[in-house]
């Protein structure tokens, strides 16, 4: 799943440094203040990075007006899903 993403990424000609390319392999039904890379990505959010590229937006958020996704797109971050069954990037 990884490999998937990093070669969405490449394939834009995105730089993603290794310290900012964040995992999290928390379930996903497990609150996300308890996640270590949820929390990563709050901590770099607006300062250090400019979007959060996932295979689904499940992965991010399991309602559609969760306070993470919410968060995200209120800082100006980009969100997509490399799944082509999801739903069109949010901006």
């Amino acid at each position: 799943m990884l490999n998937d993403l990093s070669a969405y990424v490449q394939d834009r000609g995105w730089i993603v440094p290794a310290s900012l390319a964040i995992t999290d392999t928390g379930p996903l039904h497990q609150d996300h203040s308890t996640r270590t890379g949820w929390k990563r990505v709050q901590a770099a959010a607006g300062r250090l990075i400019h979007g959060v590229v996932v295979p689904s937006l499940t992965h991010l958020t399991s309602r559609t007006t969760d306070r993470e996704r919410t968060l995200l797109l209120k800082q100006g971050q980009f969100i997509i899903a490399t799944d082509p069954t999801e739903p069109a990037p949010m901006a």
